[in-house]
């Protein structure tokens, strides 16, 4: 080994080769700097209330702001409540424009989100699950001090922290093929069995004749 060092250092300890391996293994840090901390900008809380187009059936003609006014509460500086909605009841619109609801309750079917200035984030845009999943990164952002509190060594930590992604090899056999992208390769045996699949898993039932009538594209875009 002590030969090794006299050859490394006859090649220069940190000349020009290494500095652009160096930079080489940088660059790629900066995107995933991007990717680790966008959630800051791309769940940017905008504006939002409770979901109440329930009264709309009632009173398909009120503005938005007679719905608002007639089904959310304000707090005390004069604002809608986020989180909060008067309690839907079964009574025609005159009634409740005449007599207003008192009783309060937590948001039954979701939340609307003011768009108006035109900014749109991860917020008012994802579904539930992708909101879940990128819930777990701030997991792993505490996990990540439970671990790094007991494993003082940094050579050590960044083995306990890396060992654990060789299990996600198993994902290959886990995690399917989209349905979608295997019927625009005209793969329509194979994504009717993965459809099968998941309806079975969710005790549900997939007609056959609802298959066959999804147009199948041509993967080489021929006629």
């Amino acid at each position: 080994m002590s030969k090794f060092g006299q050859i490394l250092s006859a090649i220069g300890e940190f000349g020009v080769f290494q500095k652009r391996l160096m930079v080489a293994i940088c660059i790629p840090s900066i995107f995933s700097a991007f990717h680790m901390f966008s959630q800051v900008f791309t769940g940017l809380n905008v504006p939002h209330h409770c979901n109440t187009k329930w009264i709309l059936s009632i009173g398909p003609n009120l503005t938005r702001e007679e719905q608002q006014n007639l089904t959310l509460p304000k707090d005390p500086e004069g604002a809608y409540e986020s989180c909060s909605m008067f309690s839907q009841v079964d009574w025609d619109l005159e009634s409740i424009k005449a007599q207003g609801i008192n009783s309060t309750s937590e948001c039954t079917d979701g939340w609307q989100y003011d768009t108006s200035s035109g900014i749109t984030t991860l917020v008012t845009e994802r579904s539930f699950a992708a909101i879940v999943s990128h819930s777990f990164f701030a997991v792993g952002q505490i996990l990540l001090s439970g671990i790094a509190y007991g494993v003082r060594q940094w050579r050590t930590l960044q083995l306990v922290l890396s060992t654990p992604a060789l299990g996600f090899a198993i994902y290959y056999w886990i995690l399917p093929e989209s349905a979608r992208w295997l019927l625009s390769q005209g793969k329509q045996e194979e994504a009717w069995v993965l459809i099968q699949k998941a309806a079975r898993a969710n005790k549900s039932n997939v007609p056959e004749k609802l298959m066959n009538e999804v147009p199948i594209p041509n993967p080489q875009g021929l006629l």
